[in-house]
């Protein structure tokens, strides 16, 4: 009887290194051949839409914001970090600035307008306050649903406003 001692089997699994890229699945020689170079397949293209009003509606949230109110929105956020004479009120809540104050001729412009309106209690308690949606409508009682269309009617009344003193930041 002869013996027939094969290359590979244990002798090969114990030199070889453990990788994640080897596969006991099917051989390999782990390399190769200098000629054969790796063919990627080209991305898809993704196709170009114009955005126009129509697309722009379907894809904005129900609750986001209408585009013609969005500058006065942020208007009327900068006009509410810089309200005040600057002293601290120890009773006022604690809120984060998040936007740039408007200058002081701005400032003033934008006060004196607020301070005129029909809505200048509901425009200070939304912007100068940190009371949630909740709280601000039971404070006000009215239900939420009505707090969102008073302020939607107070941003397009600041508006006409703004344009009519042309104030733009």
């Amino acid at each position: 009887m002869t013996t027939l001692r094969l290359n590979g089997g244990r002798e090969l699994k114990r030199n070889r290194q453990r990788s994640v890229y080897f596969s006991r699945l099917r051989p390999s020689t782990g390399r190769r051949p200098q000629d054969e170079s790796l063919r990627v397949k080209e991305p898809p293209t993704a196709p170009r839409i114009i955005l126009t009003m129509q697309t722009h509606k379907q894809l904005q949230r129900h609750n986001s914001l209408q585009l013609a109110l969005q500058q006065t929105h942020r208007v009327l956020l900068r006009w509410s970090e810089s309200g005040g004479n600057g002293l601290p009120n120890p009773e006022a809540e604690v809120r984060e600035t998040h936007y740039d104050p408007l200058p002081p001729d701005l400032q003033e412009r934008v006060d004196a307008i607020v301070a005129g309106s029909p809505w200048e209690t509901l425009t200070r308690k939304w912007y100068r306050t940190s009371m949630t949606t909740k709280a601000l409508a039971e404070s006000m009682c009215i239900g939420r649903r009505q707090l969102y269309a008073d302020w939607n009617a107070l941003l397009w009344y600041y508006r006409g406003r703004f344009e009519e003193t042309d104030l733009h930041e």
